[in-house]
């Protein structure tokens, strides 16, 4: 199962052998929760057997310990899929943020560019899919990354930023709090 889970979702085969366009946000959690669930009755499995088992064969036991350990592993991979997708999205958002003319005056009237809502309702959107399906520990800990990556990724493109007057570092620190803002929320939330 877990070979096959692997295989079809992180191996991307199901997008051949069920004809999918791609692997979505949905699909990783869904994978998720089923190795999760794996996760959770192995041990159970492993106490039933080890009870109705002869002691001389006890050390067979430690197969299960293995196979845990390869789920977990597993399931690390697909949350890390995860904030990897996240990672691509927010490069995409970054080359954006680049073009942006910080010291020109803003002319949408809107209190954030497009590439920062647009980033905003995509990690949003994430959030919304994966709290369907995963639990709440799995959820944190994936956005917690995600955002860990974002704070990282952001600040080494900050430093790296010409901004000259005082309007247009006022500008980016409302993109930033605009950012940060909803960030907050989807991390208490």
């Amino acid at each position: 199962f877990n070979s096959r889970v692997c295989q079809v979702i992180l191996g991307a085969g199901a997008m051949r052998s069920a004809g999918l366009k791609n692997i979505s946000a949905k699909h990783l959690a869904l994978a998720s929760q089923s190795v999760g669930l794996m996760i959770g009755l192995i041990p159970s499995l492993r106490d039933c057997i080890g009870k109705h088992m002869p002691a001389k064969h006890g050390v067979l036991l430690s197969e299960f310990d293995r196979i845990v350990r390869d789920y977990k592993d597993h399931q690390s991979e697909i949350h890390s899929k995860l904030v990897a997708i996240m990672n691509e999205r927010f490069s995409v958002h970054v080359k954006a943020m680049q073009n942006v003319q910080w010291d020109e005056q803003e002319t949408t009237g809107k209190a954030a560019n497009q590439y920062m809502e647009t980033l905003v309702k995509e990690t949003m959107t994430l959030h919304k899919v994966l709290s369907k399906y995963l639990p709440h520990h799995d959820l944190q800990f994936i956005m917690s990354q995600v955002f860990t990556s974002f704070t990282t990724q952001l600040s080494d493109q900050i430093s790296r930023l010409e901004i000259r007057t005082e309007k247009g570092k006022e500008r980016f620190v409302v993109h930033i709090d605009y950012l940060d803002y909803y960030l907050l929320w989807l991390l208490r939330g």
